[in-house]
């Protein structure tokens, strides 16, 4: 089972002006990961400290944490609105780079080829509700490059987007196959997160392992 996206708390609103930014170094973890000072990095400490003022005093509403990586030591790691280092976050896009890796790995085991066609791995999806016989052009080249034609786009914010509406749905895979097309197939891109949980479904078949063991 795909386990739904985790929930995100809301930003606490600020109560009182927050007191200038003061650096620490970041607490050091068992996490593999060294720490170093961002005072002895070339950087511009005097900058970061302005940018980070604005953050506390709000001027980016929106800012969750930040950390600052240096050829592979953390320098930087603060949080904000209410948010620390435990707060868990839907990852989105940040999985689709690693996502493409996965792919090429798989396609370099022989278990699939950008060339192979969607329906001829779900046979039994022909003919369920959203069928079209268009469909039968998709192939998972169409997929990997988001240019299936299906209706769904993941631009946006909140819940009004198609992949926040696939994450609340009870069955991941029912609601992919069952999105109409809007375009013809291959006749245009749209930003779609549908299509990767289509080859990543297929990626668990082929190798018989869960995604992230694979």
């Amino acid at each position: 089972e795909i386990p739904p996206p985790p929930a995100v708390a809301p930003p606490v609103e600020p109560t009182e002006t927050p007191a200038p930014f003061h650096y620490q170094v970041p607490q050091k973890l068992s996490d593999g990961w060294p720490v170093g000072d961002l005072r002895r990095a070339k950087a511009d400490f005097q900058k970061i400290t302005l940018g980070m003022d604005d953050i506390h005093q709000n001027q980016l509403a929106g800012m969750h944490g930040l950390l600052v990586f240096r050829h592979g030591k953390l320098l930087l790691e603060e949080y904000f609105n209410g948010f620390d280092s435990h707060s868990t976050h839907p990852l989105f896009s940040c999985t689709k780079s690693v996502f493409s890796t996965v792919y090429g790995i798989a396609q370099d085991q022989g278990l699939l080829s950008v060339d192979q066609k969607l329906y001829d791995f779900y046979p039994d999806q022909r003919g369920k509700a959203g069928w079209d016989s268009k469909k039968d052009a998709i192939t998972i080249g169409n997929l990997l490059s988001m240019t299936t034609g299906l209706d769904c786009n993941d631009v946006g914010v909140g819940s009004d987007n198609c992949g926040s509406r696939m994450g609340s749905s009870t069955d991941w895979l029912a609601f992919c196959f069952a999105l109409p097309l809007a375009r013809p197939v291959g006749t245009s891109w749209m930003y779609n997160g549908c299509c990767l949980t289509l080859v990543s479904n297929l990626i668990a078949q082929k190798s018989g392992m869960a995604l992230p063991d694979f």
